[in-house]
């Protein structure tokens, strides 16, 4: 296994040329879903109250993503979606400055994602990996992927 820096790329032992080049396939296209995903709720979020609605509802249940967080400019988190089991403390969360993210101290422009390496979920302490797409006035979405689940992913055999 292997972290790179633009994406996540897992390299798994025993891999013929055919499979490498169909699992690295597999790999994007999930990932590129995930960037997409954040560009609609991105599009979607405005100022009112339904920021936490939407954002939870982009989490779901926590097993593909772990929290989403609106932040502003400076990395200062403004509404936050989390898992069902961790929402009684969001309120943690909203107003906690995460500037000190490697992920968001790279210049980051509108309009296309970035992902980062692996880091501690400030909500779980859990290893996560991030991606954050800049929203239209400078906002940013962060996006917590758990890492154990991308590495279940990647050795899980392709579907028949």
């Amino acid at each position: 296994m292997q972290l790179g820096g633009r994406g996540v790329f897992f390299y798994p032992d025993g891999l013929g040329a055919r499979e490498a080049v169909a699992f690295a396939a597999r790999q994007q296209a999930f990932l590129a879903s995930i960037e997409h995903q954040m560009a609609l709720l991105g599009e979607a979020l405005g100022d009112d109250g339904r920021r936490e609605a939407l954002l939870d509802a982009a989490v779901g249940d926590g097993r593909l993503l772990r929290a989403v967080y609106l932040l502003d400019r400076q990395g200062h988190v403004l509404a936050a979606g989390v898992a069902p089991a961790m929402r009684g403390r969001r309120h943690e969360l909203v107003g906690a400055d995460l500037s000190r993210l490697p992920l968001l101290r790279v210049p980051a422009q509108a309009g296309g994602p970035l992902w980062g390496d692996q880091f501690a979920s400030p909500i779980t302490g859990e290893s996560t990996v991030g991606m954050l797409q800049v929203m239209a006035g400078g906002r940013l979405l962060l996006a917590e992927l758990p890492l154990p689940m991308l590495l279940q992913m990647a050795r899980a055999p392709a579907a028949a």
